[in-house]
């Protein structure tokens, strides 16, 4: 190992609002365990990466246009263990990222378009602004200005009281909005999960909280949160989806009217989580302590957590990846080791450990056998499990450890 990450760890310690707690060792055994499942995740990773630099899935069409997985993949090697080739990697993803900007500083049309415009562009943006990658700051400017216009605002018609206004979504192209607003469910409309990689984008590269766009996006990551209504068990300090989801909100409806009429969810918990300690005032540290409690609470490594209504269970299924990877972002922000569960303390890192491990395949790929959210293609999968674990690896030690020089 050539040194400790240190600059990378300072970037990711001035995004943490709170300090983290001191955490038990675990056994020799479990970080084993981990680090040799790692290890396996990472070969297979990088046997699978292209000569341009990027990745491409060999499942899904709309995964094939380069953006959508090199980034995701990237940005989970950052937590790898030390392995030939790694090093390598990363700078040639990094490069194909990066060639997504022409020299006058415009972001590039795609040939096939981005699958997942601010997906693609959010998480480009923090692979770029990680220190070993400074040659690369005007493209991760350019991203960054891009993003930008994609935010539902005033300039597309989205006046503060739209519920859309402030957050990011899957559209294809900037959004205006219609005379009579977007319907329930349309993939233009603002949600959780783009808005918290927007925000993630933006924070990565500098951007403080009381920047305008920061400003808005927090007023939207509030409206996804079930807290401070009238009714003390639908308003449980979680979070879900988008105010205006109905299929959506993958848990489903929960009752009553108004903003609050979803369940709260565990994937969209730890993305609320994650998007109010970017965003949040002095005000908000209720609402972060609701979120945080929801998570400990609710907490199950081995399914997607909350109280999903009956017709829900393949949407549970669908989410586990991405609530592993998300939930282990949020506890080792926020927790000691040992968490106080309503059955009693767990220590979560080795339970998530644990519950992904079982999970990987002999070839050291993951896969889930639901495939609502895509998540059985092992180039989604496999690198939200391998993050999930370099979470719970840093938590345990308060150390990046990786093969990328930082």
């Amino acid at each position: 190992m050539r040194r400790p990450l240190a600059p990378l760890a300072l970037v990711l310690a001035a995004l943490l609002l709170a300090p983290r707690a001191a955490v038990a060792a675990p056994s020799a055994e479990v970080v084993g365990r981990a680090e040799a499942g790692m290890a396996r995740s990472v070969g297979w990773l990088l046997a699978r990466q292209a000569a341009d630099g990027a990745w491409y899935s060999e499942t899904y069409g709309a995964f094939k246009d380069g953006f959508s997985l090199t980034p995701v993949i990237l940005l989970a090697l950052l937590y790898a263990p030390e392995a030939p080739g790694t090093e390598a990697a990363w700078r040639r993803g990094s490069d194909f990222l990066a060639a997504a900007v022409a020299p006058d500083a415009q972001v590039r049309p795609q040939p096939a378009g981005y699958s997942y415009p601010v997906e693609s562009l959010s998480l480009s943006a923090i692979v770029l602004s990680m220190p070993p990658n400074a040659r690369h700051r005007a493209a991760r400017d350019a991203l960054i200005a891009e993003l930008r216009t994609r935010q539902l605002g005033p300039a597309g018609g989205f006046a503060e009281g739209d519920p859309n206004s402030g957050g990011w979504g899957y559209g294809q192209a900037r959004v205006q909005r219609p005379r009579e607003g977007l319907p329930p469910d349309d993939p233009r409309a603002a949600n959780l999960p783009a808005t918290l990689l927007a925000v993630g984008a933006l924070r990565f590269a500098g951007v403080m909280p009381d920047d305008p766009a920061l400003a808005d996006a927090r007023r939207f990551v509030l409206r996804c949160q079930n807290f401070g209504g009238p009714d003390p068990a639908l308003d449980d300090g979680g979070f879900f989806f988008s105010p205006t989801g109905d299929t959506t909100n993958k848990a489903g409806r929960a009752g009553g009217s108004g903003p609050r009429r979803f369940r709260s969810y565990g994937s969209m918990t730890a993305d609320g989580f994650r998007a109010l300690r970017h965003l949040m005032r002095g005000e908000d540290a209720p609402r972060l302590v609701a979120a945080r409690d929801w998570l400990v609470r609710h907490f199950d490594p081995t399914r997607a957590a909350g109280d999903y209504a009956a017709d829900r269970g393949v949407q549970r299924d669908a989410v586990y990846f991405y609530q592993s990877w998300s939930l282990a972002h949020a506890l080792a922000e926020s927790s000691p080791e040992a968490i106080d569960t309503p059955g009693g303390p767990v220590a979560w890192g080795e339970a998530l450990a644990a519950a992904l491990l079982a999970r990987q395949r002999p070839d050291g790929g993951f896969a889930n056998p639901a495939t609502d959210l895509r998540e059985d293609d092992p180039l989604l999968a496999t690198p939200m499990a391998l993050a999930a674990l370099g979470l719970v690896r840093f938590h345990w030690s308060g150390r990046l450890r990786a093969s990328i020089r930082m």
